[in-house]
């Protein structure tokens, strides 16, 4: 049964994008183009990567105890936490994402030269004392293997 909800699910979230995409004056368009929005999605990978580590350390600082929300103090230290976590992420987006990012699309990458017909790839032995893989006839071999050193 769990997989007709899953189902459910992801057939809702399909229509909400072809909402968001077929009327882009309607509600939902509207919604995904909120700046807040998109600065969130910005930094939602950090986000969930230190969420929890922020809201633990933030509870055992402030209150002596694990994460819970069922007191007022509780409450406002996992709102204090939630606030510190999109400052966190904010700053490692500024700081060492983005900066990352304008670097790696400075560098092009080229496709590798295919391989040619008769080439040969020797593999490895899989255990010390096997005989090396012989190529497939009709492959061009490759030259023999240097021998070790005596005393190796």
């Amino acid at each position: 049964m769990e997989s007709v909800g899953f189902t459910v699910t992801a057939l809702t979230y399909v229509m909400v994008m072809l909402l968001a995409l077929l009327r882009r004056s309607g509600p939902i368009a509207v919604l995904a183009r909120m700046r807040w929005l998109r600065a969130l999605g910005r930094i939602s990978y950090c986000v969930y990567v230190i969420h929890v580590a922020v809201n633990v350390i933030c509870h055992a600082l402030l209150l002596r105890d694990t994460p819970h929300v069922s007191t007022p103090k509780g409450l406002a230290v996992t709102i204090l936490a939630a606030l510190l976590t999109c400052a966190l992420a904010t700053l490692s987006w500024f700081l060492l994402e983005s900066p990352l990012l304008r670097l790696g699309h400075k560098y092009k990458y080229e496709k590798p030269a295919p391989a040619s017909a008769g080439s040969y790839i020797p593999l490895p032995p899989l255990h010390p004392g096997d005989e090396p893989a012989q190529p497939v006839p009709g492959q061009v071999s490759p030259e023999a293997p240097l021998q070790d050193s005596p005393g190796a």
